[in-house]
């Protein structure tokens, strides 16, 4: 068994560039999947000038389409709540900041930083943005901000009035405000609302006509025809209690509401529910033209409606914030979706399918395919099971235990049993702590584990196996330092092994001679054991590292928080940037098929993939019609190529595994799904000698060459090639 020292104590981390030797193929490392469609959108403005249709992200950012959403690309990389465009076309964007554009959104620059924007709106007198502690006003277009009241203060909505100079600003709390003077001095205004229903005006709308709408917390829709002077609630046909996020007012009377229920339209009666085809309810942003054209923004990406709100189409953005990944044993992937509940793809991310029929849990936390195949989700109200890859779940029984949510993260897995980690409120310790759970009947029913000694932390983020039965959990403690428990009794009882990482401990894996991997949110970000546990070196690991996979041949590979995804070849001495085309990314999950491909969920853009495998290949010696002088192909005949691998003092061929092989562009399978050996080459040796379809090789004409990949039976890829002559039928 090999045995390597880290370096010890070192203080920066290095980066490690270049090619990666012979036996990679990884000019271009990553490639952005299909998917899965969709994206946490907060907010849509569409330019009056232009037609140019804008998303904003809650988590990725702004997106920009010129075509009306049939194509999107990123323009703001920065979190994004609210959008707002001027008469002028500037376009306005509040998150993680304050940017703005003056070219169509093609450009941006960040006008503001340092604050956390919520809402922002446009009137005469200027550019107003609600922040978490307070207003800010700009009277040159957005180039400098000052503080226009309500400090310390949440502002979460604003509207301009079209017919005069009044300007709204909804205030946590506190209700609806009024200024006629540009924000210099402001007047409550909440005649009509209950005390209860100020808590939060999460959306305020003036329509064309001057009426103004506002959503609220749970309290439906209110209106005021008289400038916010009286209101009165607004709520036949929106159901009970209705949250509203968002409002849209295109004029002639008509408005749409958008909340937890769906989209909403009223059209000056009564308020009709128009939510068919949004595959995810939550709608947090609005948009509406002069005529039928509608937008919606909702939690699973952004929907399309061209009759006024009766059905709704989705639109291909892919701004997917990726919570996990899992790999079945037939190499699908499932990836979990924050917010909008489950993907899955058959291949390889060139198509994916939203798996989240019985999810009703849409946020979830973790993902694990069981070696039974069976995929389980943890969700913030506990375990999701599914027998089907995805295509319908249930709840698993055992938990939560009656008015709590147990928070499920990681899981695990040793023969007849299952484990899941996370996190559980105790209320008279006033905080949650730690906890695990087991099922021994395949995931269908889970009981908690009672081991004290799981008091002490704070949550379970992380959990992994050896190979001899043995388990590790890791996550945080309630001062949030990082710490790894072991388990060597079924997960009855959970020895600490080290309770003072730097940062919380996010992922763990153990490769095939026991040496423990974790990833930690710190400046040190993988923290390596090959005792056991018992002690620990993070060497010059990357930084803030998220999730971990290994390949076949023991590669690691670590995602990070911001500085992309990095591998080591070398039981972690050292690392080396693994990151063309996927950049410095935030990388919250990490899965590998079978094949050695890499799985990449990432914050803001969905899944990438390699472009290649990431396990080594070996260059194999190829005899196409093995002891011909020329190696004829008649594409006419319908009949069978004999190809030979060549047994040579480095490699041998009958190591190969038959099934595995694929020959020619149209990846053929062997006909007989065997082989047999023969010296071909006349060098003592037994070589392997395969048949392919001519037809199902894909050759074609004009080609002169064709190539073989495969793997032998320990998983090493293969590839090889030879000369073809392409002849006339005769």
């Amino acid at each position: 068994m090999r045995r390597r020292n880290l370096l010890l104590g070192a203080a920066l981390w290095t980066v490690i560039t270049g090619g990666w030797g012979i036996g990679y193929a990884q000019d271009a490392v990553w490639q952005q999947t299909n998917g899965p469609q969709g994206g946490w959108v907060d907010a849509i403005v569409l330019s009056p000038t232009t037609g140019t249709l804008f998303a904003g992200c809650h988590y990725a950012g702004v997106f920009r389409s010129p075509d009306q959403g049939a194509t999107w690309t990123q323009v703001v990389a920065q979190g994004t709540k609210a959008l707002a465009i001027n008469s002028a076309g500037v376009i306005f964007a509040g998150g993680n900041g304050l940017w703005k554009s003056e070219n169509d959104g093609v450009d941006w620059e960040q006008t503001k930083s340092g604050v956390s924007v919520w809402s922002v709106a446009v009137a005469p007198s200027g550019i107003f943005a609600g922040t978490e502690s307070g207003l800010v006003r700009s009277t040159d277009v957005g180039e400098t901000w000052t503080a226009a009241g309500f400090a310390g203060n949440f502002v979460r909505s604003l509207a301009g009035h079209p017919l005069n100079n009044f300007v709204f600003a909804g205030v946590d709390g506190q209700g609806i405000f009024r200024s006629s003077d540009g924000g210099i001095t402001w007047t409550a205004v909440n005649t009509g609302f209950p005390t209860w229903a100020l808590s939060g005006i999460n959306a305020l709308c003036a329509t064309p006509e001057g009426d103004l709408f506002a959503g609220t917390q749970g309290y439906g829709v209110y209106k005021s025809t008289d400038n916010g002077e009286n209101w009165a609630a607004f709520n036949s046909g929106l159901g009970s209690y209705p949250l509203i996020f968002a409002l849209a007012a295109p004029g002639g009377g008509i408005v749409f509401a958008g909340g937890t229920d769906g989209v909403f339209k009223y059209n000056g009666a009564t308020w009709m529910k128009c939510s068919s085809g949004l595959t995810n309810p939550m709608t947090q942003g609005l948009a509406a033209n002069s005529g039928l054209k509608v937008f919606a923004g909702t939690r699973g990406g952004i929907f399309e409606s061209e009759d006024g709100g009766l059905s709704w189409h989705a639109l291909p953005l892919v701004a997917t914030y990726i919570s996990g990944l899992a790999t079945l044993p037939n190499d699908h992937i499932i990836a979990g979706v924050y917010g909008d509940g489950a993907a899955r793809t058959s291949d390889r991310g060139a198509t994916w399918m939203r798996s989240a029929s019985g999810l009703t849990q849409t946020i979830v936390d973790g993902l694990y395919g069981s070696k039974a195949g069976a995929l389980f989700a943890g969700t913030q109200s506990g375990i999701f099971i599914s027998t089907d890859e995805g295509m319908n779940w249930a709840k698993s029984g055992g938990l939560p235990i009656p008015n709590f949510s147990d928070f499920v993260y990681a899981f695990a897995e040793i023969p007849g049993r299952l484990f899941a980690g996370g996190g559980r409120p105790r209320h008279d310790l006033n905080r949650q702590v730690a906890v695990v759970f087991t099922s021994s009947d395949g995931g269908w029913n889970w009981s908690k584990i009672d081991d004290p000694g799981l008091d002490a932390y704070f949550v379970i983020r992380a959990m992994a196996a050896d190979g001899e039965g043995c388990l590790y959990a890791g996550g945080a403690t309630p001062d949030w330092k990082g710490f790894i428990v072991r388990s060597v009794d079924n997960g009855q009882t959970w020895t600490p092994l080290e309770t003072n990482f730097p940062g919380v401990i996010l992922d763990l894996i153990v490769n095939s001679e026991g040496d423990i991997f974790a990833g930690c949110a710190s400046n040190q970000g993988v923290f390596i054991s090959q005792d056991g546990g018992m002690s620990w070196d993070a060497g010059n690991s990357p930084p803030r590292v998220y999730s971990l996979a290994i390949n076949s041949v023991g590669h690691v590979y670590a995602g990070t928080f911001g500085y992309g995804i990095y591998r080591t070849e070398d039981d972690g001495l050292t690392w080396a940037k693994f990151g063309d085309g996927i950049d410095d990314r935030h990388v919250f999950a990490l899965t590998m098929d079978s094949d050695g491909y890499l799985f990449a969920g990432t914050y803001d853009r969905g899944v990438f993939r390699t472009i290649e495998t990431t396990i080594p290949y070996t260059e194999v010696l190829l005899d196409v019609r093995p002891g011909a002088t020329q190696n004829n192909v008649n594409l006419k005949a319908h009949g069978i190529l004999p190809v030979a691998i060549l047994t040579t003092g480095s490699f041998d061929a009958l190591m190969v595994d038959p099934l595995r092989v694929r020959f020619g562009p149209g990846s053929a399978e062997e006909v007989h799904g065997r082989g047999h050996t023969e010296d071909v080459d006349g060098d003592g040796d037994l070589d392997l000698v395969l048949h392919f379809d001519i037809q199902a090789s894909g050759i074609k004409a004009g080609d002169v060459t064709v190539s073989l990949v495969g793997r032998t039976f320990s998983g090493r890829e293969i590839r090889g090639s030879d000369t073809i002559v392409i002849i006339e039928d005769k």
